[in-house]
């Protein structure tokens, strides 16, 4: 992917910010849990959410009694978050590229979820190491999708090469996998655990559709090849029944401490 091709589908979401909050699923508790126990989080520190969002993911930190601290590019997502945390003084939310910020308070976690390959990891991270407590860690999670369901896969095809998928699409331990090098060849931490949590994304045709409109690499498709992919789509779902399940796991990874005798990069 391109600079520029990355940099459009960056801020495709932001043009649709209530359509994904409406249909972007959350992150099974058990990952929460996980976090937790991983990063030794003490109750009720502050955290730093890098790629906030609509608030899908800080929901969940804020229902277990975490102030957290947003980092959203996007104004119109921040936006959305902004009505849903109304309400609720513990959450910050601040329209800013994380490459940019700059923050003299350091945090006992840093999370991000479903954001952080947006950035740039060989810069990122050792900004992330810069704001971290020296005994913090870093929560790094997504929700994949083991591949195109053999239901949809005819479908697909024909984007194919419209929305770079003309190559097979790495398994998720592939991708795992990846993101723990990098992690790992950054400098930055001593620790890298990788805990993977199955779950089924089960949909309408309708919730379907939409929710798959809220992808980057769908919005940015041109609007003809967008709206007959939809359409066939949503067909072939109906046929079936009205309703696709597809497999998914919600992957984390959970990095702390810098190397011993080494100095973080930056």
């Amino acid at each position: 992917m391109s600079s520029g091709e990355r940099e459009l589908r960056r801020w495709s979401f932001d043009g649709q910010a209530s359509l994904y909050d409406t249909h972007r699923p959350s992150y099974p508790e058990a990952l929460l849990d996980a976090v937790e126990s991983l990063s030794d989080l003490s109750p009720g520190a502050r955290l730093l959410e890098l790629g906030s969002g609509t608030g899908i993911a800080t929901q969940q930190w804020v229902d277990r009694g975490y102030p957290v601290s947003c980092l959203e590019i996007g104004p119109q997502m921040a936006a959305v978050a902004r009505a849903r945390f109304a309400d609720q003084s513990g959450v910050e939310i601040t329209v800013a590229d994380f490459d940019t910020w700059e923050s003299c308070e350091r945090y006992r976690l840093v999370f991000s979820a479903q954001a952080f390959h947006w950035m740039d990891p060989e810069t990122a991270l050792p900004r992330v190491r810069r704001v971290l407590h020296p005994d913090g860690a870093l929560a790094l999670y997504w929700n994949m999708s083991a591949g195109t369901s053999a239901l949809l896969a005819p479908i697909y095809a024909s984007a194919a090469a419209a929305m770079g998928r003309d190559a097979p699409m790495p398994t998720i331990k592939e991708r795992a996998a990846r993101w723990a090098r990098r992690l790992r060849d950054s400098g930055c931490f001593s620790s890298v655990v990788i805990r993977r949590f199955p779950w089924n994304l089960r949909r309408s045709a309708d919730d379907y559709v939409a929710l798959i409109s809220t992808y980057s690499d769908h919005r940015t498709l041109p609007p003809a090849t967008r709206r007959v992919l939809l359409a066939g789509i949503r067909s072939a779902i109906q046929r079936v029944g009205g309703v696709i399940t597809i497999p998914q796991e919600a992957v984390l990874f959970v990095a702390r401490g810098a190397p011993t005798g080494r100095t973080p990069p930056g």
